[in-house]
């Protein structure tokens, strides 16, 4: 018997049709300076009760210093979350956008003796 059920990724429109069937315990998606849920799963959230669990507030590494300046990488298979990660950035924008991004974090991030990663 299943007491507890957690989605991950699901739109508004999944979250109506599953909640239909049965009660959704926790929503998990992405959520960083690129990647904003909609305000309706955050609405559906808040009126069914269910937590809202984030992951990927750094792009899963690629919000820090590390990929300052660098070229885009090729994920392989020990690093196969990158490719989602990838695909958000390629969402949002492009590599060399990103890069412009990974530049004004690292300006403000230098004021403050911070990191990019503390920063995003």
């Amino acid at each position: 018997r299943v007491l507890h059920v957690g989605v991950e990724d699901y739109d508004y429109d999944m979250l109506l049709e599953l909640s239909e069937a049965v009660p959704i315990t926790t929503v998990q998606q992405e959520i960083n300076l690129l990647v904003r849920p909609s305000a309706r799963t955050h609405a559906f959230c808040y009126q069914t009760g269910c937590q809202f669990v984030a992951y990927g507030a750094l792009l899963g590494g690629f919000l820090s210093n590390k990929y300052l300046g660098m070229n885009r990488p090729t994920p392989d298979a020990q690093h196969s979350k990158q490719i989602d990660y990838l695909g958000s950035i390629d969402q949002w924008g492009d590599w060399r956008s990103f890069q412009a991004l990974l530049s004004a974090l690292d300006r403000v991030a230098k004021r403050h003796d911070a990191t990019i990663a503390q920063i995003a």
